[in-house]
C-alpha cells in the first residue's frame, strides 16, 4: 500500500504498476508456522505475505488473518460490535 500511496501523492497515477511495485517481495511457504509469518510481517513492516507452495502462489496471508487465527473469539466479538454499531 505504501508504494501505491507514494505514487498517488507524487502524481504518478498514470505510470505502469511495475514502476512503483515492491520488487524484493517477502514470501512464506504454506507449511511454515504462523509464528514465522508474524515475525516476518513485524520485522519487515509489511501487512501481507504471498504464500507459496512448490514455488507457486497459492494465497496471501494478512495481518488480519493472523489476528483472527490467534484471537478468534475476540475478533468475532469485535466484528459483532461493529455490526451492532452500524444499525
Amino acid at each position: 500500500m505504501r508504494d501505491i500511496r507514494d505514487a498517488a501523492r507524487d502524481q504518478r497515477k498514470h505510470l505502469p504498476v511495475s514502476s512503483c511495485m515492491s520488487q524484493q517481495v517477502k514470501t512464506i511457504t504454506s507449511n511454515e508456522p504462523l509464528l514465522r509469518a508474524m515475525e516476518t510481517m513485524v520485522t519487515e513492516d509489511i501487512g501481507r505475505l504471498p504464500v507459496l507452495e512448490s514455488g507457486n502462489l497459492i494465497g496471501i496471508i494478512t495481518r488480519s488473518d493472523v489476528m483472527r487465527a490467534l484471537y478468534p473469539k475476540r475478533m468475532a466479538k469485535g466484528s459483532r460490535e461493529k455490526q451492532i454499531q452500524r444499525k
